[in-house]
């Protein structure tokens, strides 16, 4: 699973029984152990995707859930690092993203933001 093995070849590569690895992954699933995560394909409607980052003054992230809750967001995700707080973004109007960012630079304790567009995507196989 690690190596982003369908659980076809997972059950080839060790010879064991396609249902046997069906049921232990169902398991694992179930535990908590392993998660799924289903995501829109927002370019294909003709959306952009951005990742926001925004820095916070002393690292404070209690502007979290203020961040969260504007429009264009999709999740918020607290980090160790260079940017205290993350969010993807999709819009569609320039004038959208700029009236985002516009938005959280006036939220209290945000020093300053950054944001990148994703050109590319590519899911590491075997």
């Amino acid at each position: 699973m690690v190596l982003n093995k369908t659980n076809k070849e997972i059950s080839i590569d060790i010879s064991i029984p396609l249902s046997t690895i069906q049921r232990r992954v169902r398991n694992l699933i179930l535990a908590g152990y392993v998660t799924t995560n289903v995501q829109t394909n927002y370019q294909k409607f003709g959306f952009k995707t951005i990742l926001v980052h925004v820095f916070q003054r002393n690292g404070n992230i209690d502007d979290s859930e203020e961040i969260h809750s504007l429009k264009h967001i999709t999740t918020v995700e607290i980090h160790i690092g260079n940017s205290d707080i993350l969010g993807p973004v999709t819009y569609k109007e320039g004038e959208e993203l700029l009236n985002l960012i516009s938005t959280i630079k006036e939220i209290g304790g945000v020093e300053r933001i950054a944001w990148s567009e994703r050109i590319y995507q590519s899911i590491k196989r075997k």
